[in-house]
């Protein structure tokens, strides 16, 4: 007969984190409880290269799991993944054979110019500014600052 275990005392005495607990795989073998959670798991029950086999979990939000929110956040996003690759194909299609520099203005520019950039199917370059119009204030001056120009500038620009 086997003892009975807390899960908390079988984490304590594993010295898993609260905050790693939720995602932990907890499994008996041979008797013996193992658990698995990321980055780390029970001393006893490490894979090494005699280890015959092994189980791959996945962690996949289901449905069920989403909510209203996580839905609406999906569609946006799936949304706007398609309008940014419409946007690469027509720029692909256009500078097709010429330089291409993509700039985007810091930080807000930064997710969207790497979504757009893996969308092209041509070569590029990326280069970034930095502007401001609010100086220690709230609200715009009006007048802009450049705090970071651009390190390559691009061939007849005007200034």
């Amino acid at each position: 007969m086997t003892a009975e275990v807390l899960l908390s005392d079988l984490f304590a005495a594993g010295r898993v984190a609260r905050g790693r607990r939720p995602r932990a795989v907890v499994a008996e073998l041979d008797g013996r409880l193992a658990w698995v959670c990321p980055g780390r798991s029970s001393e006893w029950f490490r894979v090494t290269s005699a280890t015959p086999y092994t189980l791959h979990i996945f962690e996949e939000a289901t449905e069920a799991t989403w909510t209203d929110r996580d839905r609406r956040h999906a569609g946006r996003a799936r949304r706007a993944a398609a309008k940014i690759a419409e946007l690469g194909e027509r720029i692909s299609h256009d500078y097709k054979g010429k330089d291409l520099v993509l700039v985007g203005v810091l930080k807000g520019a930064v997710f969207f110019l790497a979504d757009l950039a893996r969308t092209l199917t041509v070569p590029c370059a990326i280069d970034f500014m930095a502007v401001t119009s609010y100086g220690s204030a709230t609200d715009s001056s009006g007048v802009v600052r450049i705090l970071k120009d651009l390190d390559h500038p691009s061939r007849g620009a005007t200034s």
